[in-house]
This record gives C-alpha cells, structure tokens and sequence, in this order.
C-alpha cells in the first residue's frame, strides 16, 4: 500500500508545471515526429496543476491559424485559472515570429478578458523549445498595464 501511495504522490507531483521549464519539457513531448504545424492548449488550475492539454489546431509545415473563440471555450469549460499556449515550427528554429507575438499579445488580451491568464507561449522545434517569458518576450502583467 505504501509503494501504491508512493506512485500516487509522484505522478501527481510530475503533473504540477510551476515553472517555464516544466511546462517547456512536458509540452516538447507532444511535438515528436510532428511534420506539420500544431497548436496545443495546456490548461492548469489555480496550483499550476495540469487540468488537461488539448490540441486546439493543425496546419501544414509552415503555418497554421488559431480560433480564439476555440481556445477561449476550452480555457472556459475546463476551469482552467491559467494557460499556456504551444506550438511547434518544424525542421525550423524554436525561435517566435513576429505573428507568434501578435497572436501571444492578443490572445492574453482576450483570455484576460474573461479571467484566464496566458502564463506563456512555448515554441518548440525538434527536441528545443524556447519560453517566451523566460525569454522576457512576454509578460503577463504588461497586459494589465495596457
């Protein structure tokens, strides 16, 4: 029972993302041998425990467009306190475009309009990512400031 318990514990504790690296190496994993362009929304609650990681939209190899309302309805309908958006450029560099700041800046507006707050934006290429707030691309508080 104690090894039960023990296994538990871990698992739950593997599944709290408190940090941009954590969110960064749990999120790389949904990106291996991926050819096209992908977008995923990793909900977490109030403790930064994972709610769930969805995939919200899949495009070719070079590009892909975002549904705000979509990802507003599952921020929404998993209670989710913050988010983290990801997305991968692949056989590219794990470096953001200036359209993946657009995007960051205005989905943080309307996710703040409706009480969630975008922890951040992960971009992966291959087995690197690079966390846009690690990164001080992009803070959540500037959106309170504007």
């Amino acid at each position: 029972q104690t090894s039960r318990y023990l296994s538990v514990c871990s698992v739950k504790e593997d599944r709290v993302l408190d940090t941009s690296d954590k969110c960064g190496n749990y999120l790389t994993q949904h990106f291996h041998n991926v050819g096209n362009e992908m977008v995923y929304l990793l909900c977490l609650d109030a403790k930064r425990s994972v709610i769930g990681c969805y995939k919200i939209a899949e495009g070719g190899p070079t590009s892909t467009s975002v549904s705000s309302r979509k990802l507003i309805d599952i921020a929404i309908s998993s209670k989710a306190a913050s988010v983290v958006l990801a997305h991968n450029h692949p056989g590219g560099l794990a470096l953001p475009s200036p359209e993946d700041m657009d995007l960051t800046f205005d989905l943080a507006k309307i996710l703040h309009a409706v009480g969630v707050v975008l922890a951040d934006h992960v971009v992966v290429a291959d087995d690197d990512y690079i966390s846009m707030f690690t990164s001080n691309l992009y803070r959540p508080e500037r959106i309170l400031e504007e």
